[in-house]
């Protein structure tokens, strides 16, 4: 984290599947992760068809336990409505946090930048 915390930028829209897809650059941090949670407890129900969520990692540059604990919030949410929480992108620190912790596991994981759309599946892998 620099000196002067990168301002957190949400925008939300539909991925080429139809998911919710919320779009996640800057510091996902203490000051920040209450927006990104209230932004994920607005996205459409299981009311209205929709179960699973796209959140798009590529430009965060930092996330604490604060960061971490909106991500794990929105896993258990959509979990509990049969869904699944896909993270696009995670890298740099964002990725290491999510294997330090071991909470990569909770998610998909879509890897992005090698070329071709590699979807990894981390949901129901090892602990």
């Amino acid at each position: 984290m620099s000196g002067h915390p990168e301002p957190l930028h949400l925008d939300v829209g539909t991925d080429v599947d139809g998911r919710p897809c919320v779009t996640v650059r800057g510091e996902l941090s203490y000051t920040t992760a209450p927006a990104l949670d209230e932004q994920l407890r607005a996205l459409p129900g299981p009311g209205d068809g929709v179960v699973d969520v796209v959140l798009d990692l590529a430009g965060v540059s930092f996330c604490d336990s604060s960061g971490l604990a909106a991500l794990i919030s929105a896993h258990r949410r959509t979990r509990r409505r049969g869904g699944t929480v896909t993270l696009r992108g995670p890298h740099g620190p964002m990725r290491r946090i999510l294997r330090l912790t071991g909470v990569e596991v909770l998610f998909e994981i879509e890897e992005t930048g090698t070329g071709e759309d590699s979807r990894v599946e981390a949901a129901g892998g090892q602990a």
